[in-house]
């Protein structure tokens, strides 16, 4: 932790010039001592194994430079898709087997899970107990 205290005070003292340099307050350093010692070991770096602030700076720097840098391939551009005969596919499309889906292939309309679907609405646990109630009632009469 010693390198880490001497980082903090050449960098809290930085913007000091002339012969005369004021330390700064105790509590302040402590306080920035800790919290630069709690980042280093958040990133997995153990701020005792560091043996003078210069290493402190570097490990800090890494740390700054590994969250600034692009991480996995979201930047890169999409690439075209081909079929096995080599004709350039519709990814909005579907594609099965490795071939486009034709238009005429797909579901009627009205059975896609659209608003247009015509799938039975579900009742209520209200409407179900009523109707239970009515065709219990009906049994019960036609007797």
């Amino acid at each position: 932790m010693k390198a880490v205290l001497q980082w903090v005070l050449r960098t809290m003292m930085k913007d000091q010039t002339g012969i005369v340099q004021t330390m700064p307050k105790k509590d302040l350093v402590d306080f920035n001592v800790a919290m630069t010692a709690e980042r280093l070991m958040r990133n997995g770096v153990n701020p005792n194994a560091l043996k003078n602030a210069n290493q402190v700076e570097n490990a800090l720097n890494q740390i700054d430079t590994a969250k600034k840098a692009d991480k996995g391939i979201t930047k890169t551009k999409s690439a075209d898709v081909f079929d096995l005969e080599g004709k350039k596919i519709d990814t909005k499309k579907g594609i099965m087997g490795g071939k486009q889906i034709p238009d005429d292939d797909l579901p009627p309309p009205g059975s896609r899970g659209g608003a247009d679907d015509i799938a039975a609405p579900v009742q209520s646990s209200e409407e179900t107990i009523k109707n239970m109630i009515e065709a219990e009632n009906k049994k019960i009469f036609l007797r």
